[in-house]
């Protein structure tokens, strides 16, 4: 039996779950060669915003705007208050001489209704509006090209719905699968909730059997792509290990649920499902828990394995 108890940060809104699956995330139509990292982060970081767009170009956040703002005239947004009308949006480019009520700046952006809105689609929102980027913002920081990788072996086809963890901010995942093909493991990819989020990539023939195989730290939250430093030789029809050791700053309440998990939450992604044997957790790496070794049970660890020839 385990010492600790497993806590469960359950996502029911679209609004907080939309970001985390496509076409933000490695899912693009399910592709098994296609992946995408994203940086996602929230609170209308209005700096993180200007900076990865800098940084990293087009980025996906929501506005809320106005229900009474016409889609004929509307070429330039300022809102001193947050509205209610969800609009999603593709932030394209900055500019430094908009006229802004507070000060000069502004964002171009590409809305999600079509070019009836605004002036072909386009409009800027001043850096200083109240409703703009009120949600989770997205972040394209890293798409890799198709052909990169061979297979794609992963349980969460729905992204990232709930966070597990064990009430301290240490919290290991793994994912068992089969290898479909003579091949090697390259990469991994997998959530981290919190900027600043370290972390330790492992694989092997068997959760006994784990080794090193790369650490970093996530700059901002969201979905990253770890190439391992050495490769995993894996053998059609047998199976084998990639596992994460997630440690979190310790600073929020996220911070002690920093797994990001796939299972039924509401609606459309209640079709979530999973198999005793594929997904485990642990608090220290040496005592697993089966995710689904009860009946009923579905939830797989967001943990995917990349392979190449």
């Amino acid at each position: 039996m385990m010492s600790h108890s497993l806590r469960v940060h359950r996502r029911l809104s679209i609004e907080e779950l939309e970001p985390r699956i496509a076409p933000t995330g490695i899912d693009l139509a399910l592709s098994s060669t296609h992946n995408t990292d994203t940086a996602t982060f929230t609170d209308s970081d209005l700096d993180t915003v200007r900076v990865t767009l800098t940084g990293q170009g087009v980025g996906k956040v929501h506005l809320d705007l106005a229900s009474g703002a016409s889609g004929n005239i509307v070429s330039t947004v300022f809102q001193a208050a947050n509205s209610l009308t969800k609009l999603q949006i593709a932030v394209i480019a900055t500019a430094g001489d908009g006229v802004t009520p507070a000060g000069d700046g502004a964002f171009l952006v590409r809305n999600s209704w079509g070019t009836g809105f605004g002036a072909g689609g386009y409009f800027w929102v001043s850096y200083y509006d109240r409703s703009f980027a009120r949600d989770e913002c997205t972040s394209y920081t890293r798409v890799d090209p198709l052909g990169t990788y061979r297979r794609n072996y992963q349980y969460d086809k729905l992204g990232w719905t709930s966070a597990w963890g064990f009430d301290q901010a240490t919290c290991w995942g793994a994912n068992r699968f089969t290898a479909r093909g003579d091949g090697h493991i390259a990469a991994v990819g997998f959530y981290t909730r919190v900027a600043g989020t370290r972390y330790e990539v492992y694989a092997g023939k068997s959760l006994t059997r784990l080794k090193p195989r790369g650490t970093g730290t996530s700059v901002l939250p969201g979905y990253l792509t770890v190439s391992l430093t050495s490769r995993l030789a894996v053998r059609a029809g047998r199976h084998f290990v990639v596992a994460i050791r997630l440690v979190s700053p310790g600073e929020t309440a996220a911070d002690f649920s920093p797994m990001a998990i796939e299972n039924p939450a509401a609606k459309w992604i209640s079709g979530a499902v999973a198999a005793p044997g594929e997904s485990f957790m642990s608090p220290n790496g040496r005592r697993w828990t089966d995710l689904n070794a009860h009946p009923g049970a579905q939830a797989n660890v967001c943990l995917k394995a990349f392979a190449v020839r």
